[in-house]
């Protein structure tokens, strides 16, 4: 239905479907869990060192 009302361009969800219908390398996934679980330990780590200090201070 989009193709038909968007003509020769293609709109933001089909293109969005084609780059996820896409092969992505295993070692880019490996990279990105790993670039994620390090943000989130280090958010989560930070977050407790911040409660430790905070609830000394009162």
């Amino acid at each position: 239905m989009s193709w038909f009302v968007s003509g020769l361009n293609k709109t933001i969800p089909v293109a969005i479907l084609e780059v996820l219908q896409g092969t992505v390398d295993p070692q880019i996934n490996a990279i990105g869990t790993f670039v994620f679980l390090t943000s989130i330990t280090l958010v989560v780590v930070a977050h407790l060192i911040f409660n430790r200090r905070s609830s000394k201070s009162f």
